[in-house]
């Protein structure tokens, strides 16, 4: 229902990925205008709410990722929650989240809406655009991606640059979240034979430690 149409060009409508990264600061910036206690009122939750925390862990996962996931959750719980990284966040702002309408952004889908780090709301958008380029270009591509949408984002948001440097942590916990959100609502006998292959290859990597993408961030 939303106008515009979807961004099917990731690699090479740098000024898009721009505002979108402005739009994704904005958001961030305008959270912090409301009071704590309207937001309390709206019932927003923290990160580690969601069912996938809170319940049992999925047998399907495989223990090696067992093991990877407490050692994010581990890290993540140490992570301070201060207002200058911390706060309300989309968590789930992909690119087939919002609609490209005469050059502006339109945002929709908030249903995952609730608190968690910035810089991971940054890195879902990264994670996620990376998954549509093939491996060879992949490093290059997420290197101009995470430049362009950062470049719009500090526009519009402050973030330090401790927290930047903390965005390939977060871009690798999106990949272990998925995979354990895949173990845990998906029915893997009713996935056709690629999809079950991509899944494999998703574990192989979390097990071994294998990075999603080594961005330029330091």
């Amino acid at each position: 229902m939303a106008p515009g149409r979807p961004l099917t060009d990731l690699e090479s409508d740098a000024a898009v990925i721009e505002r979108w990264g402005r739009g994704l600061g904005r958001m961030h910036a305008l959270g912090k205008h409301d009071s704590a206690a309207l937001l309390h009122q709206m019932g927003f939750a923290h990160w580690n709410s969601h069912p996938i925390f809170t319940d049992e862990f999925p047998a399907a996962a495989g223990e090696k990722v067992h093991t990877r996931w407490k050692e994010y959750l581990k890290e993540l719980s140490s992570l301070p929650q201060d207002p200058q990284g911390y706060g309300i966040v989309h968590n789930d702002l992909h690119h087939r989240n919002f609609h490209v309408h005469d050059g502006d952004i339109v945002f929709f889908d908030f249903g995952d809406i609730g608190y968690h780090w910035y810089a991971y709301d940054i890195a879902i958008s990264i994670y996620h655009a990376v998954q549509t380029v093939p491996g060879p270009r992949k490093a290059e591509f997420a290197s101009r991606f995470c430049d362009a949408l950062l470049t719009g984002y500090l526009q519009e948001h402050p973030l330090s640059t401790d927290w930047i440097k903390r965005i390939p942590f977060f871009i690798d916990f999106r990949n272990v979240y998925s995979f354990v959100y895949f173990s845990k609502y998906v029915d893997w006998h009713e996935l056709d034979e690629r999809t079950r292959k991509y899944l494999a290859g998703m574990k192989a990597d979390i097990e071994a430690g294998t990075p999603v993408v080594h961005l330029p961030i330091s």
